[in-house]
């Protein structure tokens, strides 16, 4: 097999020089179907039956890896509805108290305990400065949970291509197999 391909080589070089690059193109692939097709169907159908055993291993490890985003990605998805429904409710807290300040009354009573406007004016600030943080954080939680949720979908591509590669190499054993006792 060596000698053929090296005899191959020398002649589609020959070839190149002699007669140009349409001859050259049709020889080359003349010499790789006759190497091609010097292989055995058995040797061929241990080659495709070896692929699909060594498939196996990188689509459980896929597996894996989508249940475990999958988790992450629910955990994830809990987190930044929780921090939504807070912001909601710190949003309406702000807005009652903005809304009292500007009602003009001195004393306000939450909760059966009295304050002043000015203590509530500070109440407000101090509440306004945390809802801002939190919003920023339920942003950076959302990006997050939307490049989890992309790298989730990829895997899950990746994996339907290793089960449809998978497939065809089952398709192409049984093929193979039947070449095989066609020939026998």
């Amino acid at each position: 097999m060596k000698r053929t391909m090296i005899a191959g080589g020398v002649v589609v070089l020959l070839l190149s020089l002699v007669l140009g690059r349409s001859y050259v193109k049709t020889a080359w692939h003349e010499v790789k179907d006759t190497v091609k097709n010097s292989v055995s169907i058995d040797f061929e159908l241990k080659r495709a039956r070896q692929m699909i055993k060594d498939l196996q291993p990188e689509i459980e490890r896929n597996l894996r890896l989508i249940a475990q985003e999958e988790v992450e990605v629910a955990k994830l998805e809990r987190r930044s509805s929780s921090a939504e429904e807070q912001l909601a409710k710190e949003r309406t807290n702000i807005l009652r108290l903005k809304g009292d300040l500007e009602s003009g009354s001195e004393a306000f009573v939450y909760a059966g305990r009295s304050y002043t406007a000015k203590e509530v004016k500070a109440d407000l600030s101090a509440r306004f400065e945390q809802f801002k943080t939190q919003e920023a954080t339920a942003v950076a939680l959302g990006k997050i949970l939307a490049a989890r949720q992309q790298g989730l979908e990829a895997a899950r591509e990746k994996l339907d291509k290793m089960l449809d590669a998978r497939r065809q190499l089952e398709v192409d054993v049984e093929n193979l197999e039947a070449r095989l006792t066609m020939v026998e």
